[in-house]
C-alpha cells in the first residue's frame, strides 16, 4: 500500500462520519495498530510527530 493508498483508505473510512463518531473510530483504529505495533519508542515518536504543529494554546473562557 502506498502513502496515498493509506491517505485514500483513511479519509473514505470517515467518509459518512460525523465528528464523534470520526473520534471513535480513529481511537479504535489506534487500538488495533498497537497490537501490532509494540515498540515503545515507535508510539513516542509518533505521538509527537502527530501532536508537532498542532496549536498549544486553548483558550480558557
Amino acid at each position: 500500500m502506498t502513502h496515498d493508498d493509506l491517505y485514500e483508505a483513511l479519509v473514505a473510512m470517515h467518509r459518512g462520519l460525523d465528528a464523534e463518531q470520526s473520534l471513535l473510530v480513529n481511537s479504535r483504529l489506534i487500538l488495533l495498530l498497537s497490537r501490532h505495533v509494540s515498540d515503545e519508542s515507535v508510539w513516542r515518536r509518533c505521538i509527537a510527530e502527530a501532536r508537532a504543529g498542532v496549536a498549544e494554546t486553548t483558550s480558557v473562557a
